[in-house]
């Protein structure tokens, strides 16, 4: 029937009329419907999808248990009527897999076939996959028989294969002998025992484009073959179905991104919960990361900001909760990736296929590489490793990660400065400390220890490497270092006003503490043994003045303001002072700010 030309007395038919005309003439109804309204029904896809509260508290769809009619009451059926109570089978279910197993079963009653796949285009571009999670399906099956993990998913590429064909071509492929079709991969009946014979795969399109394929494997009964009112019940069918997977895909990829806004929400709230620690702000990154994007592994990097080179100073890596870091200046894998990404401050995808060699030497068979921002300026990379469902990231996985890199720029630079406030605050601490502590000399120390008089390095034994300073007291040392200045010729080759060396002595002396061991006397019994070097092994001749002078002033100064601790006691107490020696030791900058 041709319902361009439909005779005028249907419009002055009531609808009673109308409604019992279009019961009698299914066929018409799905040509007409399907042409007119096709495209209507998925652009309001959007009104099946449930709204706010729903939507959270739906996270995944349960299959609704099948309403049509029983095999025996479809039999008694003719062809229209029974593709007409196929397609209410299928109208209102939104999951793609309760979805896609009712079609197939439907299929198989519908053409009288032994087997059906369903195969749906996963990815973007010319390059794309065709997934079956869903494949040789029989009559009277269930879902959780039927349906594949990941693992067991049947993929082939664009163009492969015959499904491959159809969807690369759109065309309908109709086979009386697999085994005369060279594009039939007869190792699959070798694997699994089954003989193809016949086999009808058609696409399932959508707007003009195919979104998967469909197929039915081996006619029942004779002649054992698909024929050409099959094709063309198959294809009607189909049509029908492509609403419903669209429909049904629409209302997973709302779940998806709800899902996926739900994580960067509750990433953010982690972040910025705890910004005290760069470990755990990491660890907690990646962590959340490869739950977003559901990839293997995550491995963040960290510029080194004081390099003109691309140099990274830490590196953290790891998968299923084991984390570790990695310091000092270190090459990641795929570094040229990685420096590219740097450069160009712009993400980086990579597969097998493009670099092979460098990927597999990592074990890594995709990757995708985002820089991590803080504000106009890159301080790190993030990489993400192998895709769980073994697919390329897509455009969608890197518009999420660009997001989720944001939030982990924000949360780096915050834990970033709350470093560099510690250690000022550290800095001030251990200042304040010592000013508390020390002081420098008085003037009466001062005039005292000018006026005394000064014994020679003979007299006090000074050039012995026996020499013992436990019958001197404090000053008599002090008097013994203006004997060590005076011996070596320093006072007049350097022009040193005498008065300013008593009072740099006395305040070298006042900033020892009175520990155990690294106290003022240790430093005295150094300095003389570097003297007795010097002038018993006639370095004079060797070593400059300003290289004399200078070991003699580090040898009094080695060890100012010593708390008699290691630094391992010093971490356990917990104490200011051992902050500053993650950026240089006290005892030095103590003794410059001193000697200047």
């Amino acid at each position: 029937l041709n319902y361009n030309n439909l005779p005028d007395y249907l419009e002055v038919m009531d609808e009673a009329k109308v409604t019992e005309w279009l019961d009698s003439h299914p066929h018409f109804c799905m040509q007409y419907f399907t042409k007119k309204y096709g495209s209507f029904f998925l652009q309001d896809a959007d009104h099946l999808v449930p709204r706010d509260n729903e939507l959270h508290r739906r996270r995944s769809v349960p299959a609704k248990r099948s309403s049509r009619k029983a095999l025996q009451e479809l039999k008694k059926l003719d062809r229209h009527e029974l593709i007409m109570e196929l397609v209410r089978d299928v109208a209102d279910d939104l999951g793609v897999n309760s979805l896609s197993h009712k079609i197939l079963v439907n299929v198989n009653i519908l053409l009288n076939a032994d087997r059906s796949s369903l195969f749906l285009r996963e990815g973007e571009g010319e390059n794309y996959n065709l997934v079956s999670r869903l494949f040789d399906v029989r009559e009277g099956s269930t879902v959780a028989e039927s349906l594949h993990d990941e693992g067991d998913a049947i993929r082939i590429r664009n163009g492969v294969g015959i499904v491959g064909y159809v969807a690369q071509t759109g065309e309908i492929v109709n086979i009386r002998d697999a085994y005369q079709d060279n594009r039939f991969n007869k190792e699959v009946d070798k694997m699994t025992g089954y003989l193809t014979r016949s086999i009808l795969c058609v696409p399932i399109m959508s707007d003009g484009q195919v979104i998967g394929v469909a197929q039915v494997i081996n006619k029942s009964g004779k002649p054992g073959v698909f024929t050409a009112a099959d094709v063309e019940t198959f294809s009607t069918y189909m049509t029908f179905c492509a609403i419903g997977l669209s429909n049904a895909k629409v209302y997973e990829k709302s779940l998806m991104e709800s899902e996926r806004g739900r994580l960067l929400l509750n990433l953010a709230k982690k972040l910025f919960e705890d910004q005290t620690s760069l470990d755990r702000m990491v660890i907690k990154i990646m962590t959340q990361a490869t739950e977003l994007v559901k990839c293997e592994r995550c491995t963040v990097l960290l510029l080194d900001t004081n390099s003109k080179d691309v140099m990274f100073t830490n590196k953290f890596e790891g998968e299923g909760g084991n984390y570790r870091r990695i310091s000092d200046h270190i090459e990641p894998a795929c570094f040229e990736t990685v420096k590219k990404v740097v450069l160009t401050g712009k993400p980086c995808r990579l597969q097998v296929d493009d670099n092979e060699q460098v990927l597999e030497k990592d074990n890594i068979k995709t990757l995708l590489c985002m820089p991590i921002y803080n504000g106009d300026d890159i301080i790190g990379v993030a990489k993400l490793i192998n895709k769980l469902n073994g697919l390329p990231f897509d455009d969608r996985d890197a518009q999420h990660f660009e997001v989720f890199a944001v939030f982990c720029g924000l949360g780096i630079h915050n834990v970033l400065n709350y470093e560099q406030k510690c250690k000022a605050l550290a800095h001030y601490s251990v200042a304040l400390e010592q000013m508390s502590y020390h002081a420098t000399a008085t003037h009466e120390e001062t005039e005292q220890l000018q006026m005394a008089v000064v014994p020679t390095a003979i007299e006090l034994d000074l050039q012995s490497f026996q020499f013992d300073d436990a019958a001197l007291s404090d000053n008599q040392t002090l008097l013994a270092c203006l004997s060590m200045f005076k011996e070596l010729n320093l006072i007049q080759t350097f022009k040193i006003d005498v008065k300013v060396l008593c009072s740099w002595l006395n305040t070298v002396k006042r900033n020892y503490r009175a520990v155990m061991y690294h106290n003022w006397r240790h430093a005295f019994n150094v300095a003389q043994t570097m003297f007795a070097i010097i002038t018993t092994g006639c370095l004079g001749n060797v070593l400059s003045p300003v290289e004399i002078l200078s070991m003699l002033v580090a040898c009094l100064c080695h060890d100012i303001d010593h708390r008699g601790t290691n630094n391992a006691f010093q971490a356990m107490c917990v104490i200011y002072h051992i902050a500053l020696h993650r950026i240089g030791r006290p005892s030095l900058q103590a003794a410059i700010q001193i000697v200047t």
